[in-house]
């Protein structure tokens, strides 16, 4: 999906198009993650629809997968930098 490290950057709409099915991705899993854990908590924990809300988004507040493609675009245009170096 990303290029390697002899490849040259991606012109900026691939990348657009990658942050784009980046974003999309991870708002399916953390739509989905969320319901499981607001069922979950409503239905074995006998807990308020707020609580429930609540205690599934802390579980959930540790997810990076947006991020993904923007480092790893910073750390290729770092190599790219040190090609010259060599």
């Amino acid at each position: 999906m990303f290029e390697i490290r002899d490849e040259k950057l991606a012109p900026m709409s691939v990348f657009v198009r990658r942050m784009v099915a980046s974003i999309s991705m991870a708002g399916l899993l953390i739509a989905v993650a969320l319901a499981i854990g607001i069922i979950g908590y409503r239905w074995l924990g006998r807990f308020a629809w707020v609580d429930t809300l609540l205690e599934a988004s802390m579980i959930l507040g540790g997810m990076g997968i947006v991020l993904a493609p923007v480092t790893h675009r910073m750390l290729h245009k770092f190599h790219i930098d040190e090609e010259g170096l060599e």
